[in-house]
C-alpha cells in the first residue's frame, strides 16, 4: 500500500508545515502541495534557514492552495501539522478523499479517535511521537529550523512498520523507528508536560491582565521549579502507563529521560542551554511599553485542553491519582475560566466536552482502550 507514493500534501503552513514542505520538495520523486487557509496571503517563495549552519534551502515547485479538493484529489500521503483542536474539522473536510496514509506530526492529542472512520476505510493513520524539527517562522514564507536526529512513529493497524519508517525517512531525511502501538504516541509527554510545567512556574501568581516589564525567554531562562514539576508529572505519567497491563508502553519516554537529566538541576541546565531554543520567548504580547500573557497562544490553546487534559483523561479511566497534574490544571482552570473539575474535585467539568479525553469517545475502562490500540 505504501508503494508508488508521489503526491504529498502538507496540511498547515506553520513552523513544522513550512519546514516539511521545503525539505520534501528537494526530493524530485515527490510533488508537494501546501494546504493553508492563508494561501492567498502567502507568496509561493518558501525557504528554510538552518538554525545551526545558517544554510538557506529554497522550496522547489511547491503548489500552494487553500482548497481541500485541490489538495487531496490526487493525494497519496498527507502530513498534518494542525493543532489538535482543528483535527475534528480536518477529518470532516477529507471524508470524501482517500489518501493512502495520513501522518500527524506530532501525533498526540487524541487525533487517532477522530480518525477512527478513516482507519476503518483502509487509510493508514500514523503519528510521530515528537516533531521532526525545532522550528520558528521568521516570516510567512521563511522558517528557521533545526532538524532532530531521529523520530519515532506509531500507527493504527498491522501495516509494514519498516516500509512506513522508510517512507518517513525519505520525507525528512531523519532516522525513523517504529513504536509498538499508537498509545505510546498519545502518552508522549513532550509539549503537554514540558510547556505546561514551564507556564505554571512562570505565571502561577499572575493572570492575563498582569503587566511585565520585559519579554521572558521560555527556554533560556528555564528554572528549577519548572524542572521539578516535570519530574513529578513525568512520574505520574509512568504510573498511568503501568496501569495498562496488556499493552507495551515501555516506549513512553519521560521528559527527564529524553533530555538525559538525572536531577532537577541537570534538567534545568540542559534545557536552558539548547542552542536552537535560546531565542524562543514565552507566550507574551507587547502593548505599548508593557508585556502581558498571550491567552491566544497555542501554548495555552493546545497544551492544556488538548494536551495535559488528555493525559489526565487516561489517568481518570485508569484510576491513577495525579496530584501534580491536578495542581497545574487547576491553575489553568483559574486563569482561563475553563471548567475542568467539579466542586468535589472530580475531573468532569463542562469544558472537557471540547477536549479529546477518551471518555468523550465512549471509552469507560482500560480494557476498551487496550482493545482500541491493539
Amino acid at each position: 500500500m505504501l508503494k508508488n507514493i508521489k503526491n504529498i500534501t502538507i496540511v498547515g503552513a506553520g513552523n513544522i508545515g513550512l519546514a516539511s514542505a521545503v525539505d520534501i520538495s528537494q526530493n524530485d520523486i515527490y510533488t508537494v502541495t501546501l494546504l493553508s487557509t492563508r494561501a492567498e496571503s502567502l507568496l509561493n517563495d518558501f525557504s528554510k534557514i538552518d538554525f545551526e549552519t545558517g544554510k538557506i534551502i529554497k522550496g522547489k515547485n511547491i503548489k500552494l492552495t487553500a482548497d481541500y479538493k485541490e489538495a487531496f484529489l490526487e493525494c497519496d500521503a498527507a502530513i498534518v501539522t494542525l493543532p489538535s483542536f482543528l483535527i475534528k474539522d480536518f477529518v470532516k473536510s477529507i471524508s470524501s478523499f482517500s489518501p493512502k496514509i495520513i501522518i500527524f506530526t506530532p501525533g498526540y492529542g487524541g487525533k487517532e479517535f477522530y480518525c477512527a472512520p478513516l482507519y476503518k476505510n483502509g487509510i493508514i493513520i500514523a503519528g510521530t511521537d515528537r516533531s521532526p524539527y525545532v522550528a520558528r517562522l521568521k516570516n510567512n514564507n521563511t522558517v528557521c529550523a533545526s532538524k532532530k536526529k531521529q523520530i519515532r512513529v506509531g500507527f493504527m493497524g498491522k501495516e509494514d512498520e519498516n516500509a512506513l519508517c522508510t517512507l518517513l525517512e525519505s520525507f525528512f531525511e531523519i532516522k525513523c523507528s517504529p513504536l509498538k502501538n499508537y498509545l505510546t504516541v498519545s502518552l508522549t509527554p513532550s509539549n503537554p508536560i514540558l510547556h505546561t510545567s514551564r507556564l505554571y512556574s512562570l505565571f502561577k501568581d499572575c493572570d492575563f491582565s498582569t503587566p511585565f516589564h520585559r519579554m521572558i525567554k521560555f527556554y533560556a531562562e528555564w528554572n528549577n521549579e519548572a524542572s521539578e514539576i516535570i519530574f513529578k508529572m513525568d512520574k505520574e505519567l509512568l504510573l498511568i502507563c503501568k496501569a495498562f497491563k496488556n499493552i507495551d508502553l515501555q516506549g513512553v519516554v519521560p521528559n527527564y529521560v529524553h533530555y538525559e537529566a538525572d536531577s532537577i538541576d541537570s534538567l534545568t541546565k540542559k534545557i536552558s542551554s539548547i542552542e536552537s531554543l535560546k531565542n524562543i520567548t514565552a507566550p507574551m504580547k507587547q502593548i505599548k511599553d508593557k508585556f502581558f500573557i498571550d491567552s491566544s497562544s497555542r501554548y495555552f490553546r493546545e497544551d492544556f485542553l488538548h494536551g495535559l487534559c488528555n493525559i489526565k483523561g487516561f489517568a481518570d479511566i485508569a484510576g491513577v491519582e495525579t496530584p501534580c497534574m491536578d495542581k497545574v490544571l487547576k491553575w489553568y482552570e483559574k486563569i482561563s475560566k475553563e471548567e475542568l473539575f467539579d466542586f468535589n474535585g472530580n475531573f468532569c467539568g463542562k469544558s472537557l466536552a471540547n477536549t479529546e479525553i477518551p471518555r468523550n469517545f465512549g471509552f469507560r475502562d482500560i480494557k476498551e482502550l487496550e482493545n482500541f490500540y491493539l
